[in-house]
C-alpha cells in the first residue's frame, strides 16, 4: 500500500472526518426499529406493536433536537 494510502486508511479508521451527531444516530435506531416492527408483523403483532412504541420514542427524541 502507498503511503497516501495508508494515511488516508489510518485517516478513516480514527474517524476524522466527524463523527455522526445524536440525531444521526437516533435516526439510524428509529430505522431499525422501524424495520423490525414491519418484519414481526408478519408474524408476531404484540412483538411488532412494542417496537413501533420504541420507534416513536425515538422519533419524539429526534423532533425534540430540531
Amino acid at each position: 500500500m502507498s503511503n497516501k494510502k495508508h494515511s488516508i486508511a489510518v485517516i478513516l479508521n480514527m474517524g476524522l472526518f466527524g463523527k455522526k451527531s445524536e440525531k444521526e444516530k437516533l435516526h439510524k435506531q428509529y430505522k431499525k426499529l422501524m424495520k423490525e416492527s414491519f418484519e414481526l408483523s408478519k408474524t408476531n403483532r404484540n412483538a411488532s406493536d412494542r417496537k413501533a412504541a420504541e420507534a416513536n420514542e425515538i422519533a419524539k427524541k429526534i423532533e425534540a433536537l430540531e
